[in-house]
């Protein structure tokens, strides 16, 4: 049950994004088209385990005038494993620098508009650095230390609404699950 690409064509081509449209042909012969974003790069998003506490930042989202607690994340750079990008993005987001550093799982970034995926990394043994250097679009970024009961709390009450964040904690907390059965 696959499609059948009968033709594309390009719709933006920007350092961010790259997008192009598929004609596509259905299993049962209906033309359609079908946006994608092309080239786009894995990500890490990462779980830091730090002072009996869990390290997320508060970021403002300029699409949505929202500020949102999420975990640190960003771009695997080419030549980067998940793990190195993993520990620079914590460094850069928080200052934190991870000691120990192991993929939980991964998840879907769009299913129907990219390939890429979300490696959720787990950091623990870490020292803080003092060393924060967020990029110049993550303006006002903040570390907030919270423990695993707050953020149970900030999920049910709607605080935390960012996708990756909850993808990323569902994984962690299986893996937790799974270690305690």
């Amino acid at each position: 049950m696959s499609w059948t690409k009968i033709g594309e064509h390009e719709v933006l081509d920007h350092p961010r994004m790259h997008l192009v449209e598929h004609a596509v042909e259905l299993p049962d012969g209906t033309a359609t088209d079908y946006l994608l974003e092309i080239n786009r790069k894995d990500y890490v998003t990462t779980i830091a385990r730090y002072a009996g506490k869990f390290a997320m930042i508060r970021d403002y989202s300029y699409p949505n005038d929202v500020r949102l607690l999420q975990f640190s994340e960003g771009w695997i750079d080419e030549g980067e494993s998940p793990e190195q990008a993993a520990v620079r993005e914590l460094k850069e987001e928080t200052g934190l620098r991870a000691g120990k550093i192991r993929e939980l799982g991964t998840n879907l970034h769009d299913h129907r508009r990219s390939t890429a995926s979300a490696h959720v990394m787990l950091a623990e043994n870490i020292e803080d650095t003092g060393e924060a250097r967020p990029e110049s679009t993550e303006h006002g970024v903040e570390m907030v230390l919270l423990t695993e009961a707050e953020i149970w709390k900030k999920i049910a009450s709607g605080e935390i609404i960012q996708k990756n964040a909850l993808a990323a904690w569902a994984i962690y907390a299986a893996q937790s699950r799974a270690e305690v059965i």
